[in-house]
């Protein structure tokens, strides 16, 4: 079993929600804050029923239990990105929806000025 790379959140942001990874956004920052989570290292942010978390885990019909898992198990990003195109296989439709709600999401661009980011 591979260990995920960890992430300390009480140092530092995760990434910002308008990040892609493999055309997903809000993947990156989802996978920053399960890494913290495993690690005990959340600060003031939070896994668990985050609703920016929930926005993509709706999106590919996984849980957050499912999703910490295969963060738990990947060594890097792309791992991750691996296990949601050939387990979850998520619908391309599902995923631009997502995009443009997070796109035009005025709390989310908030939350990135909020860190640091403009």
């Amino acid at each position: 079993m591979t260990t995920a790379t960890k992430v300390d959140l009480t140092q530092h942001a995760p990434r910002s929600p308008f990040e892609e990874l493999d055309g997903m956004m809000l993947a990156p920052r989802a996978i920053d804050k399960a890494r913290a989570h495993l690690s005990n290292t959340l600060g003031e942010y939070a896994y668990c029923s985050c609703p920016v978390n929930r926005m993509l885990f709706d999106a590919l019909s996984v849980t957050e239990d499912d999703f910490l898992e295969a963060v738990r198990t990947a060594p890097d990003d792309q791992a991750v990105a691996s296990w949601i195109h050939e387990r979850v296989r998520p619908d391309p439709a599902k995923i631009a929806e997502l995009n443009e709600r997070v796109t035009h999401d005025s709390h989310l661009k908030e939350l990135d000025k909020e860190e640091g980011r403009d």
